[in-house]
């Protein structure tokens, strides 16, 4: 998706610094990932109540859709519909 302008944000608000970066490293993401420190959690500022909480965001910085435990294929099709629309 990077022809397309779209950007990845992981979000872990339960695992350490080290232990995120050690999945990201196993798991060859280049995402950036907000994770739980001792002033913030990222779960509460961007409203994630369960895993996994999708989110894409439009062009103007709006959400454009949110789904809870969505599949590769929905998150696709979320994508697809906002990039879509200009």
């Amino acid at each position: 998706m990077k022809d397309k302008d779209v950007v990845f944000l992981m979000v872990n608000g339960v695992d350490t610094p080290d232990k995120v970066a050690s999945y990201l490293k196993d798991g060859r993401y280049t995402m950036p990932c907000a994770y739980k420190t001792a002033t913030a959690n990222p779960m509460k500022v961007y409203s994630v109540q369960y895993c996994p909480t999708q989110y894409v965001i439009g062009r103007d910085g709006k959400i454009a859709a949110r789904t809870v435990g969505a599949t590769i294929v929905e998150v696709k099709r979320m994508l697809d519909a906002a990039l879509g629309a200009k």
